[in-house]
């Protein structure tokens, strides 16, 4: 009698530790699935918030730090989901961030730290980290930080650092005048924005450009990314260089508009928007310029030629 007590105790007993291994067991295997295919989560300078649709989100995140060995800390900024990249990618992004990974070494946490102290929509081109490193190994910490979701690729060599809309809920488009700005940068280029993008710029008119047009002391190009084209059209050292970008800016944008077309209001318009420092800068770099245009400056500025 007490033999079969004790046989009934130990086959509940081993009945109890069996279901609660399959329990475990399913429980891993759900987390585990949850964690690769529905698990966002932010990882930045901050630390590491799950945006997560997963059962349980502690373990999410001690699993986390325990497949990538690292030592970092969970900091809930705000309550709003913010993602950065899928969790695919995290796995990468931490170990970057602990400092692990092939190519890391002193210039690439330089790299990754330059990128992360900046604003959302910044657009980088390689010039831009050239007194951290050498051209190569640039180029990995570049590639690295696309593959990691800190970065996306918007051209050859050209890098932006995403911008995510709260508004939108999705990534905003990468910003054609920072783009232009980059690649001007990288080519060492004088480029000011002409035609429509000039007007559309400094206010003067609401229509939505195909093209970003820019004048450049460099050669013709254009370049296309998604449903945007930039085209840089060569023209002479005269009439862009030694120029300030609002002195070109306003220049460019009255051609566009053509002498008949310049009203009262747009004098009045481009005077409300220009500094006081802008408007001494065109009255003293824009006296090359063709009387009419040079005479309409000086009726923006409120001012005689600058000697």
């Amino acid at each position: 009698m007490m033999s079969t007590f004790f046989a009934d105790v130990a086959f509940t007993y081993i009945l109890i530790r069996f279901f609660s291994v399959i329990y475990n067991l399913l429980l891993f295997l759900v987390n585990r699935f949850c964690l690769l295919f529905f698990t966002e989560i932010i990882v930045d300078k901050h630390g590491v918030k799950i945006v997560s649709q997963t059962i349980d989100k502690k373990y999410i995140l001690n699993r986390l730090l325990q497949m990538n060995n690292a030592f970092i800390s969970c900091k809930y900024i705000n309550s709003e989901p913010y993602v950065i990249a899928k969790m695919q990618r995290i796995i990468y992004n931490i170990r970057d961030m602990k400092g692990g990974g092939i190519v890391d070494n002193g210039y690439t946490k330089r790299i990754r730290e330059r990128v992360l102290s900046l604003e959302d929509g910044t657009v980088f081109v390689m010039s831009d980290f050239a007194d951290i490193a050498d051209t190569s190994t640039i180029r990995q910490s570049l590639s690295r930080l696309v593959q990691s979701g800190t970065l996306r690729r918007i051209l050859k060599g050209v890098y932006e650092k995403p911008k995510y809309s709260k508004l939108l809920d999705e990534y905003v488009a990468a910003d054609p005048e920072a783009v232009a700005n980059a690649l001007a940068r990288s080519y060492h280029w004088t480029i000011a924005p002409c035609g429509n993008t000039a007007l559309n710029l400094l206010g003067l008119s609401t229509q939505v450009t195909a093209v970003w047009s820019y004048i450049s002391d460099g050669p013709y190009k254009t370049y296309e990314w998604n449903s945007t084209k930039l085209e840089f059209k060569h023209r002479t050292n005269k009439e862009i260089t030694g120029l300030s970008y609002m002195t070109s800016l306003v220049i460019q944008a009255l051609k566009t508009l053509g002498r008949s077309n310049v009203t009262p209001e747009v004098i009045q318009m481009l005077s409300e928007k220009l500094t006081d420092k802008d408007k001494q800068a065109c009255l003293k770099e824009a006296t090359e310029s063709t009387d009419w245009v040079y005479d309409t400056i000086r009726q923006i500025c409120g001012g005689e030629k600058v000697q």
